[in-house]
């Protein structure tokens, strides 16, 4: 579970008074070493005003999974009071520090 904190910005957008905390549940499936499968559905609940609304999106790991990931993910955020929904793509990279764990022994 993770509970960021963010806000919208675009054309048509007040991104001030657009900020929101979006309280998430995280699922991951590990395929492999080198591959895992993620899930996870949030609300989107503002600060301020408008509609709390509702996120669920789809994506993958690829890489060395325990130093680095390319992560592309799509989601879909709909608006529970009205029809339709919004669909949103994107890639990220997780680089993560520190020294490598050792590999457990049996």
């Amino acid at each position: 579970m993770a509970v960021p904190v963010g806000f919208a910005f675009g054309e048509d957008v007040n991104s001030g008074k657009s900020w929101a905390v979006h309280p998430t549940v995280l699922l991951t499936a590990p395929v492999s070493p080198h591959v895992e499968l993620n899930a996870s559905t949030k609300a989107l609940i503002p600060f301020s005003e408008g509609d709390t609304l509702l996120a669920v999106n789809l994506g993958a790991g690829f890489g060395n999974l325990d130093r680095w990931a390319i992560r592309p993910e799509i989601g879909f955020l709909f608006n529970p009071g009205e029809s339709g929904h919004f669909t949103q793509i994107g890639v990220a990279l997780t680089l993560f520090g520190g020294k490598k764990k050792p590999a457990a022994r049996p």
